[in-house]
């Protein structure tokens, strides 16, 4: 099963929802989570959510590039020709998926994790989502019955990350 999540881009006066299919957990996640608030910190990317949210799609992309593959022992191997084809072809692109992260409307109702990206503090909060088990089952499909509780918080600034939590600091830099 596929460890989904929710991430936020806010700054002053806006705020856009993304969601991520699969490997949502903070391994999976902060790595390119990470780079993007990194190039937020260092002003490679501007720091408002009209501007910078594209590129959180961008960088999810490149998750979704041919990379090598590693056979049964984990050595790498070539392509098969099937799959060079494929990947010339596609160039990372999937019908269903433009990468890692895609925008959506509201937060999602299967998510395991949410993370917060202040593109003004330059931080991102990590919760870990739990199910308000007090509510019927038929009414968890919305989102409206998870709550969240705090991991951690990362910070940004031109050439470092600090973290409340070391693990996450660990993930951040993947």
């Amino acid at each position: 099963m596929s460890t989904r999540a929710n991430v936020t881009v806010k700054d002053r006066n806006d705020m856009l929802w993304f969601y991520r299919h699969s490997d949502g957990y903070p391994d999976g996640a902060l790595p390119t989570l990470s780079e993007f608030m990194r190039k937020v910190a260092s002003g490679e990317i501007r720091d408002n959510v009209v501007q910078a949210a594209g590129w959180l799609i961008v960088i999810g992309h490149k998750e979704y590039l041919p990379r090598p593959l590693r056979n049964e022992v984990g050595r790498f191997r070539k392509m098969t020709s099937d799959e060079k084809a494929r990947a010339e072809r596609t160039q990372g692109f999937s019908d269903w998926k433009v990468g890692a992260y895609e925008p959506t409307t509201t937060r999602h109702g299967d998510i395991e994790y949410l993370y917060a990206l202040n593109l003004e503090n330059r931080t991102i909060n990590v919760y870990k989502t739990t199910w308000d088990t007090s509510q019927p089952d038929d009414q968890r499909h919305d989102g409206s019955t998870l709550r969240d509780a705090l991991l951690g918080t990362l910070t940004f600034a031109q050439g470092s990350v600090t973290s409340t939590d070391e693990t996450l600091l660990q993930a951040s830099q993947s």
